[in-house]
Protein backbone atom coordinates (compact mmCIF):
# COMPACT_ATOMS: atom_id res chain seq x y z
CA UNK A 1 0.00 0.00 0.00
CA UNK A 2 2.86 2.37 0.78
CA UNK A 3 4.31 1.96 -2.72
CA UNK A 4 0.96 3.04 -4.17
CA UNK A 5 0.97 6.22 -2.08
CA UNK A 6 4.52 6.99 -3.26
CA UNK A 7 3.66 6.20 -6.87
CA UNK A 8 0.68 8.57 -7.11
CA UNK A 9 2.69 11.85 -7.06
CA UNK A 10 5.07 10.46 -9.70
CA UNK A 11 2.16 9.53 -11.96
CA UNK A 12 0.58 12.96 -11.40
CA UNK A 13 3.81 14.73 -12.41
CA UNK A 14 4.15 12.55 -15.52
CA UNK A 15 0.56 13.29 -16.52
CA UNK A 16 1.13 17.05 -16.20
CA UNK A 17 4.34 16.71 -18.20
CA UNK A 18 2.54 14.78 -20.94
CA UNK A 19 -0.01 17.58 -21.33
CA UNK A 20 2.76 20.17 -21.78
CA UNK A 21 4.70 18.44 -24.55
CA UNK A 22 3.32 19.23 -28.02
CA UNK A 23 6.01 17.61 -30.15
CA UNK A 24 7.82 14.69 -28.51
CA UNK A 25 10.47 14.57 -31.25
CA UNK A 26 11.43 18.22 -30.60
CA UNK A 27 10.52 19.21 -27.05
CA UNK A 28 12.83 16.81 -25.19
CA UNK A 29 15.95 17.64 -27.22
CA UNK A 30 15.64 21.29 -28.27
CA UNK A 31 15.79 24.36 -26.04
CA UNK A 32 15.14 27.11 -28.57
CA UNK A 33 12.57 28.16 -31.15
CA UNK A 34 12.29 30.88 -33.77
CA UNK A 35 9.88 32.15 -36.36
CA UNK A 36 10.61 31.41 -40.01
CA UNK A 37 8.67 31.60 -43.27
CA UNK A 38 6.97 28.27 -43.93
CA UNK A 39 7.67 27.01 -40.39
CA UNK A 40 5.14 26.08 -37.72
CA UNK A 41 5.56 29.57 -36.27
CA UNK A 42 5.81 32.11 -39.04
CA UNK A 43 6.80 35.76 -38.65
CA UNK A 44 3.73 37.93 -38.13
CA UNK A 45 2.86 41.37 -39.44
CA UNK A 46 0.77 44.35 -38.50
CA UNK A 47 -0.33 47.23 -40.66
CA UNK A 48 -0.50 50.83 -39.49
CA UNK A 49 1.50 50.50 -36.26
CA UNK A 50 4.62 52.58 -35.71
CA UNK A 51 7.92 51.54 -34.19
CA UNK A 52 7.13 53.86 -31.27
CA UNK A 53 3.79 52.12 -30.72
CA UNK A 54 5.55 48.75 -30.73
CA UNK A 55 8.07 49.96 -28.14
CA UNK A 56 5.21 51.24 -25.96
CA UNK A 57 3.30 47.97 -26.39
CA UNK A 58 6.40 45.97 -25.41
CA UNK A 59 6.81 48.08 -22.26
CA UNK A 60 3.11 47.76 -21.45
CA UNK A 61 3.23 43.98 -21.90
CA UNK A 62 6.11 43.81 -19.40
CA UNK A 63 4.24 46.05 -16.94
CA UNK A 64 1.01 44.04 -17.15
CA UNK A 65 2.36 40.49 -17.02
CA UNK A 66 4.79 39.58 -14.23
CA UNK A 67 6.17 36.63 -16.24
CA UNK A 68 7.51 39.00 -18.90
CA UNK A 69 10.29 41.51 -18.29
CA UNK A 70 11.69 43.94 -20.83
CA UNK A 71 15.41 43.45 -20.27
CA UNK A 72 18.51 45.45 -21.03
CA UNK A 73 19.39 44.96 -24.64
CA UNK A 74 21.26 41.70 -25.03
CA UNK A 75 22.60 41.03 -28.51
CA UNK A 76 21.14 38.23 -30.54
CA UNK A 77 23.40 35.17 -30.22
CA UNK A 78 25.94 34.65 -33.00
CA UNK A 79 24.35 31.33 -33.95
CA UNK A 80 20.84 32.80 -34.28
CA UNK A 81 19.04 31.68 -37.44
CA UNK A 82 17.15 34.99 -37.72
CA UNK A 83 19.61 37.40 -39.44
CA UNK A 84 19.75 35.46 -42.72
CA UNK A 85 15.92 35.50 -42.81
CA UNK A 86 15.80 39.30 -42.73
CA UNK A 87 16.33 41.72 -45.59
CA UNK A 88 18.97 43.79 -43.78
CA UNK A 89 19.15 44.86 -40.16
CA UNK A 90 15.92 45.13 -38.14
CA UNK A 91 14.41 48.56 -37.51
CA UNK A 92 14.08 47.78 -33.78
CA UNK A 93 15.02 44.95 -31.41
CA UNK A 94 13.40 44.22 -28.06
CA UNK A 95 14.82 41.71 -25.57
CA UNK A 96 12.48 40.07 -23.08
CA UNK A 97 13.10 37.62 -20.27
CA UNK A 98 10.19 35.33 -19.48
CA UNK A 99 10.13 33.43 -16.20
CA UNK A 100 8.31 30.10 -16.07
CA UNK A 101 5.79 29.51 -13.33
CA UNK A 102 6.75 26.54 -11.21
CA UNK A 103 10.51 26.14 -11.61
CA UNK A 104 11.22 29.86 -12.25
CA UNK A 105 13.44 29.13 -15.28
CA UNK A 106 14.29 32.17 -17.38
CA UNK A 107 14.09 32.22 -21.17
CA UNK A 108 15.52 34.96 -23.40
CA UNK A 109 13.22 36.18 -26.17
CA UNK A 110 14.28 38.57 -28.91
CA UNK A 111 11.72 40.42 -30.98
CA UNK A 112 13.06 41.90 -34.20
CA UNK A 113 10.81 44.46 -35.88
CA UNK A 114 11.38 45.36 -39.52
CA UNK A 115 9.64 48.25 -41.26
CA UNK A 116 8.59 46.89 -44.66
CA UNK A 117 8.29 50.44 -46.08
CA UNK A 118 4.60 50.15 -46.97
CA UNK A 119 3.13 50.80 -43.52
CA UNK A 120 3.61 47.16 -42.53
CA UNK A 121 5.84 46.00 -39.70
CA UNK A 122 7.18 42.45 -39.74
CA UNK A 123 7.97 40.66 -36.48
CA UNK A 124 10.58 37.91 -36.25
CA UNK A 125 11.29 36.33 -32.88
CA UNK A 126 13.56 33.82 -31.17
CA UNK A 127 13.21 32.24 -27.74
CA UNK A 128 15.98 30.33 -25.94
CA UNK A 129 16.14 28.56 -22.62
CA UNK A 130 19.10 29.49 -20.46
CA UNK A 131 19.48 25.98 -19.04
CA UNK A 132 18.73 22.45 -20.13
CA UNK A 133 18.75 20.45 -23.33
CA UNK A 134 14.99 20.31 -23.83
CA UNK A 135 12.30 22.88 -23.14
CA UNK A 136 9.16 20.68 -23.07
CA UNK A 137 7.73 23.03 -25.71
CA UNK A 138 8.09 26.20 -23.63
CA UNK A 139 10.01 28.22 -26.26
CA UNK A 140 7.39 27.73 -29.00
CA UNK A 141 4.75 28.64 -26.40
CA UNK A 142 6.77 31.78 -25.55
CA UNK A 143 6.67 32.88 -29.19
CA UNK A 144 2.93 32.23 -29.51
CA UNK A 145 2.25 34.05 -26.23
CA UNK A 146 4.42 37.01 -27.24
CA UNK A 147 2.56 37.38 -30.53
CA UNK A 148 -0.84 37.11 -28.83
CA UNK A 149 -0.01 39.54 -26.01
CA UNK A 150 1.73 42.08 -28.23
CA UNK A 151 -1.05 42.19 -30.81
CA UNK A 152 -3.63 42.32 -28.02
CA UNK A 153 -1.78 45.27 -26.43
CA UNK A 154 -1.59 47.08 -29.79
CA UNK A 155 -5.35 46.69 -30.29
CA UNK A 156 -6.22 48.41 -26.99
Amino acid sequence: MLWLILLLPVVAVLMVLATQVDDWSRDLTTNRAHTAPGAKQEPWQTHGATLEAIAEAAAELARRDAKWRLADEKPLPDDSPLPPLLNGPPSATHHFVRTTGLMRYQDDIWLLVTDQGDGTLRFDAESRSRVGKGDLGQNPRNLAELERLLLQTLDQ
